[in-house]
């Protein structure tokens, strides 16, 4: 907990002080890069005991995954009853192939960390006039303590983020490939879908 606690002080105390430098002429480019990297980081390093169970068996399903030499035998063995459109794919490809580089499930959850911490930084750079109050918002409402616990869904919205800003240029083909490959990390991605009315 005071670990979570002094992350929200810290991202504030960041923002205040970008507020009153001149920092603030880079339109908080720097205030992210540095708030992301910690909000990153202290997700990245978690045990794999914080939050609910789900870390923890992600990181034993990873730490398994060296015993298949292809993602084929993976699938055959694992997801074949469901099928390949609606199986979350996607997820056990991308856990599938990190196992190729290493067996470390801390690589996983710091990887993943990465990921979701970086298209929600450009998210709220991208988006709101007040990244600083974004960010805080992100850390201190319940967000940040959800996608520490909900893996497969925080990559999903991730790429749904991504695809927000297709939204914004009308490009309604990328934005459905974009819900398509979040789709394979969590089904209820589709209700993206709506986004794009």
């Amino acid at each position: 907990m005071i670990y979570l606690l002094s992350l929200a002080l810290v991202v504030w105390l960041l923002g205040f002080a970008d507020k009153r430098t001149t920092l603030k002429q880079n339109n908080y480019k720097y205030y992210t890069i540095i708030a992301g990297t910690l909000v990153a980081l202290v997700m990245g390093l978690r045990t794999q005991y914080t939050g609910s169970t789900d870390t923890r068996m992600y990181m034993m399903f990873f730490e398994q995954m060296a015993e298949h030499n292809s993602f084929l035998d993976y699938y055959d063995r694992n997801l074949a009853e469901t099928e390949f459109i609606f199986s979350e794919t996607g997820f056990y490809l991308f856990m599938w192939l990190l196992s190729r580089i290493t067996q470390e499930g801390q690589i996983l959850v710091l990887v993943t960390s990465g990921f979701i911490t970086f298209c929600t930084c450009r998210f709220i750079y991208k988006n709101t006039q007040d990244p600083p109050t974004g960010l805080l918002v992100y850390v201190c409402l319940g967000l940040f303590t959800f996608n520490m616990s909900g893996m497969r869904q925080a990559l999903a919205m991730s790429i749904c983020m991504l695809g927000y800003e297709l939204v914004k240029k009308r490009k309604l083909f990328w934005f459905l490939a974009v819900v398509f490959v979040a789709m394979q990390f969590h089904k209820t991605a589709f209700c993206f879908g709506i986004v794009y009315l």
